[in-house]
């Protein structure tokens, strides 16, 4: 009997070795990539938020992850080159310059071919189980295997071979994997379409849902049958009407900076105005924020700094502090809601209680059901100390010498420190603008704050000081 104890222990070790085999993750984007095409592998790539200090997840229940050990982890380290993109890393820039697909939810889940290109995405959320992780690397395999990918539809498109079924699939599950950029293949798509087609109540909603350029050839044809089209905004869930708009906005919003056509971002303008037909002045906001976005983006100066001024005066720096705490706290509830939503997208049988379940713009922690965390895309809202910060600094980034412009941002700057007095971020814009102005000592002093405040932030573990410090050392040289 003794004889055996050795060989009973080795089959232990192996066991508990295989349970406990965590997830290889590639150090990059690139090297991944590489080692994909090196094994004809797929690519698995998750990308997360930012991990919490120890100071703060003390305090906190860690979620269970059913993907990083177990049976799941050895699946993926069989199946996929595996690697892991933290949105505070400089890889998730370089990331999404590669794939520039829509990322509102965090965790999220992607599979790419041996080639780069994305084959499947999966749900954003964490479970619990290993099952569901089994579940999504599978469907991806499965979506491989079938032949119809991204790489299919591509490699027909270039050929100019892509029949008309063919663009409305390529079309569909480009927006399946998160990549809305469909203005040249929905125009393509109509002008082989039949007149009769855009009396179709569901061709009418594919139109309209792939983006068209607002205002263009396409919109104004899908526009033809304007009972078709009130009907699809009045029935339809709300959820499916704003990602029409925003679908057919951000499409319009790239080929106006693509041209540095001011025309298209003046339709995109009057666009955005009518999607909020019930409330004029947010209307009227959201369509100059439109034009300062292109103004700034193409660096047209003369119509950005003089529309800026009034902008920021008007809608920003008359709120209250009262105004600014009711905004934020509405801006969480449509949060929760919305995570609410996409909650039960993936497990309708959790229950929930809408009223407690707590939201707080990074980690959403469940203790009942298989849906342990649940991410969103960051902080609730840019609010107004963060808008005003962001619009004096792209005032310097711009490059203005002009005293007034100048001068105009450092107060929008004050008034973003007055609010929120203790972001490192802040004190590093005014002290660019106070260099500029030529106040070398303030400049100098609030460099140093910024470097205090970074240092001292609870999330310090993913704020990279070094730029702080050599921007300090540039002021304190006068060489900046």
């Amino acid at each position: 009997m003794k004889k055996l104890i050795p060989v009973v222990c080795a089959l232990i070790t192996l066991h508990l070795t295989a349970f406990a085999q965590k997830i290889n993750y590639q150090s990059n984007i690139q090297e991944a990539l590489s080692k994909a095409k090196q094994t004809q592998k797929p690519l698995f790539v998750l990308i997360g938020l930012p991990t919490v200090p120890p100071s703060i997840s003390k305090n906190q229940p860690a979620a269970n992850n059913g993907l990083e050990e177990g049976k799941a982890a050895t699946f993926y380290n069989k199946n996929f080159i595996n690697v892991k993109i933290s949105l505070s890393d400089s890889a998730y820039s370089t990331f999404k310059k590669l794939y520039p697909i829509k990322t509102d939810s965090y965790p999220t889940h992607l599979f790419l071919d041996s080639d780069g290109e994305i084959i499947y995405r999966g749900p954003s959320v964490m479970m619990s189980s290993p099952a569901f992780y089994l579940t999504m690397a599978n469907d991806a395999l499965k979506a491989t295997a079938s032949g119809k990918t991204f790489s299919y539809y591509k490699h027909l498109q270039q050929q100019g071979s892509l029949t008309q079924n063919q663009l409305k699939e390529f079309i569909t599950l480009k927006e399946k994997l998160g990549l809305f950029d469909n203005q040249l293949l929905i125009d393509e798509y109509v002008n082989n379409l039949p007149v009769k087609a855009l009396n179709d109540y569901q061709e009418v909603l594919f139109i309209l849902r792939a983006g068209p350029l607002a205002y263009g050839k396409t919109y104004n044809l899908a526009y033809t049958n304007r009972k078709i089209v009130d009907s699809i905004y009045k029935t339809e869930p709300l959820e499916l009407r704003k990602e029409i708009n925003n679908n057919i906005i951000v499409n319009t919003r790239n080929e106006a900076i693509r041209k540095k056509d001011a025309a298209i971002a003046r339709q995109l303008s009057q666009f955005v105005i009518g999607t909020w037909s019930k409330d004029f002045r947010r209307g009227a906001k959201a369509s100059q924020e439109e034009l300062l976005y292109y103004y700034s983006t193409v660096k047209d100066t003369a119509n950005y700094y003089s529309q800026a001024t009034y902008f920021y005066d008007n809608y920003y720096m008359r709120v209250s502090v009262d105004s600014i705490n009711k905004m934020r706290q509405n801006a969480v509830e449509a949060n929760r809601l919305q995570t609410i939503e996409r909650m039960k997208q993936v497990n309708p049988s959790i229950p929930f209680n809408k009223s407690s379940m707590p939201v707080s713009g990074t980690h959403i922690v469940m203790r009942t059901g298989v849906v342990t965390t649940i991410a969103t895309g960051g902080p609730v809202m840019s609010d107004v100390p963060t808008t005003l910060n962001n619009a004096a600094y792209t005032f310097y980034r711009l490059g203005t010498h002009n005293t007034t412009n100048l001068t105009k941002a450092l107060l929008w700057s004050k008034r973003s420190i007055e609010l929120s007095p203790n972001n490192f971020a802040f004190y590093d814009t005014i002290a660019h603008l106070l260099y500029r102005l030529d106040f070398y000592d303030e400049a100098i002093f609030n460099q140093k704050k910024a470097i205090e405040l970074a240092k001292r932030n609870p999330m310090a573990v993913n704020v990279n000081i070094d730029p702080l410090k050599k921007e300090l050392a540039k002021m304190q040289e006068k060489s900046l």
